[in-house]
């Protein structure tokens, strides 16, 4: 019996250690399982993020709010880096006049110097618009801020004026704009403008529908602002937030706005985006509203009014418009 019983004790204690050694072994095999599926799990990820990583978008100019600032205007308007498509065939090589020679401005965008020879205008085939704000009298009968809205506003506001002159926005927004026109018709474009005098009822979708009619390429609508803050200062563009012209817009006063501040030497404000102003929303080509300045600043509104300071607000305008259409005015 005794002997019966340590062989059965014997088998039992080599069973225990078989089903030991086999759990040991399902152990190791699960361990060895697991690490495999968690390397190849790890190697899915790393390909998936390598597949998905968002691409990098494009920089912006940096939109610096001016500190405690409110518009007291309405639009202005400018086009994208060739957002219309102009032909890339139109785009003229300037060759300037040689020193002494006479030049004589012909319908086709050239100029025929005395001798016979003929120079391409560097903004020859565009079409530009330039709706100066406001007028002599404002009108505050009411029209829709946008096409289908059912929210109302004046008509045409009436402006600011200035700190220092007491000058009203409308008189300093027309003198610029004409030198404008001056400016561009110079260099070759056709241009639209929405007035050419102070004493005009003419609502803000009329003068956007004017440039639609027109076929602009882009609109620039000039104005002044105003702050209750004083010291607020500089120039500020305005575009769309939404609907087809927001991004050309956008992307147009991208390229204005540093060109305008490298000629002026003026703080460049920033690009703001606003589905509040009718002149912009009735748009159908790009459209920037240019705050050249402020006239609720002392100092700004005695620049604004400065003929020497209009030229270089101008200076700037006509630059950002031909990189805008990738012109060069490096030949004038």
């Amino acid at each position: 019996m005794t002997r019966r019983k340590h062989k059965k004790k014997l088998r039992a204690g080599r069973f225990l250690a078989f089903l030991l050694a086999c759990a040991l072994v399902i152990l190791c095999a699960y361990f060895v399982i697991d690490r495999l599926v968690l390397a190849a799990r790890h190697h899915i990820s790393d390909a998936e993020i390598t597949l998905f990583t968002p691409v990098a978008e494009p920089t912006q100019v940096a939109t610096i709010p001016p500190i405690e600032q409110e518009s007291l205007d309405e639009d202005v308007v400018v086009v994208q880096a060739n957002p219309m498509g102009v032909p890339a065939a139109v785009t003229p090589t300037v060759t300037p006049a040689p020193q002494g020679v006479q030049a004589t401005a012909e319908g086709d965008g050239t100029l025929r110097l005395d001798r016979g020879e003929k120079v391409q205008l560097p903004l020859t085939g565009l079409i530009i618009g330039i709706d100066p704000g406001h007028q002599l009298h404002g009108n505050n009968d009411q029209e829709p801020v946008a096409p289908g809205s059912r929210e109302t506003k004046a008509k045409v506001a009436s402006g600011t004026s200035g700190a220092a002159t007491g000058t009203p926005e409308y008189a300093v927004n027309l003198d610029i704009a004409l030198k404008l026109r001056d400016r561009l018709e110079g260099l070759g474009a056709d241009v639209i403008m929405t007035r050419t005098t102070n004493d005009v009822d003419i609502s803000n979708i009329e003068r956007a529908q004017m440039c639609n009619d027109a076929g602009c390429d882009i609109v620039l609508r000039l104005h002044c602002n105003g702050s209750t803050n004083a010291q607020a200062n500089g120039i500020g563009l305005y575009v769309t937030e939404t609907g087809s012209i927001a991004l050309p817009s956008y992307q147009a006063a991208e390229l204005l706005l540093p060109a305008m501040a490298k000629a002026t030497g003026a703080h460049p404000a920033g690009i703001f985006r606003r589905d509040t102003y009718s002149g912009l929303n009735w748009s159908t080509v790009p459209s920037i509203l240019v705050e050249m300045g402020y006239m609720s600043n002392y100092d700004e509104d005695l620049k604004l009014e400065d003929e020497a300071y209009q030229e270089l607000l101008v200076d700037g305008m006509a630059r950002g418009l031909a990189q805008i259409f990738s012109r060069s005015l490096d030949g004038e």
